[in-house]
């Protein structure tokens, strides 16, 4: 079951170069390792996987790379909001604005600065978008999309008003560009609310093998193993 649960899982990530050449040689050291450290290694990429699964944020969805989150899509909000100093480029100033929540609660420490993210659309191209005057807001511990602060943001007027949103009773739907792209974004079936992802990746991956000083000749000879009991 352990390994079923593991094609399963790369079945995932088939389609890209790098998990394909990760998976080779992970399935050749694995035939070389003794029997009782293969049962290790099975159970921590199977631990992993599980974890993964368990941290899914939307109904249907389940993410395998590093670089996806999830984004609530929020028009009462006055402008995007995001947790992550990451999420920014370019200096973060500080403000006297202050984030009214539910009851009339306030955040402070709210910094301004310019959000840089990347979302695919419904054929699966990415987009980048800058999104000045967006709040930085490390308490929030979430990342909001206010749709008509984006499309002010993005300049997009001629020859028609041509990033918006559109939001029925199954969806929201948001065009840019002219509305020649779109992301359709269903509502959630149980808090009835619009989530939709930021475009995958493994630059999260790429920086945390950069700290750790893991290079990928080191793959074949000293392949990065995980000891299932500090899993979380």
């Amino acid at each position: 079951k352990a390994i079923q649960k593991l094609e399963q899982w790369g079945h995932h990530h088939a389609y890209t170069r790098e998990w394909r050449r990760r998976q080779q040689i992970a399935t050749r050291h694995f035939h070389k390792v003794t029997k009782q450290r293969r049962g290790s290694y099975v159970k921590a990429f199977t631990v992993t996987a599980l974890a993964m699964q368990a941290q899914q944020h939307g109904e249907r969805t389940v993410q395998f790379d590093t670089d996806s989150a999830p984004v609530g899509v929020d028009n009462r909000c006055t402008g995007c909001i995001s947790h992550v100093a990451e999420d920014f480029v370019g200096p973060l100033q500080e403000c006297q604005r202050t984030i009214k929540g539910f009851g009339g609660t306030r955040t402070t420490n709210v910094q301004i600065g310019t959000l840089r993210w990347k979302w695919q659309d419904d054929q699966g191209m990415t987009h980048t978008f800058l999104i000045p005057k967006s709040f930085y807001v490390p308490e929030g511990k979430c990342r909001l999309l206010s749709p008509q602060h984006w499309a002010q943001t993005q300049k997009d007027y001629r020859p028609i008003q041509g990033t918006i949103s559109e939001t029925d009773a199954h969806r929201v739907i948001l065009k840019w560009k002219q509305r020649q792209h779109h992301l359709t974004i269903p509502l959630g079936h149980k808090d009835n609310v619009a989530t939709f992802y930021l475009a995958p990746g493994l630059n999260q991956y790429a920086a945390f093998c950069a700290t750790a000083g893991i290079k990928d000749d080191q793959d074949l000879n000293q392949p990065l193993t995980i000891d299932p009991n500090i899993i979380r």
